[in-house]
């Protein structure tokens, strides 16, 4: 998996620019993650003129991380109802995610 597209989405100073760092890990020793989400909703709301947060609930497949060879590196289980709050914010002229958290 390639990191770019979904780094583009987050800004600089993003906790959640943690994830890249570990996809880039992982492709570096031939690995890549095999989740599958369900996305359920997306509930937005504006916070300002320059934020806004958006309340997302998904249901999560068994996933984890394999090796170039398919075998099971970490697993997670499956779990339903999962909700996280994206906050975003305007940088100049992008909208970017400056926080990920637990609903």
């Amino acid at each position: 998996m390639d990191s770019t597209a979904i780094a583009s989405l987050m800004a600089a100073g993003c906790r959640c620019r943690a994830q890249i760092a570990a996809i880039d890990a992982a492709k570096s020793k031939g690995e890549h993650y095999i989740d599958h989400v369900q996305l359920v909703s997306l509930t937005p709301v504006r916070d300002s003129s320059t934020e806004f947060s958006v309340l997302v609930e998904y249901n999560a497949a068994h996933g984890g991380l394999v090796d170039s060879h398919g075998r099971p590196v970490t697993t997670s289980k499956p779990r339903k109802g999962v909700k996280r709050l994206f906050r975003v914010g305007l940088h100049g002229n992008q909208w970017l995610i400056d926080d990920i958290g637990s609903a």
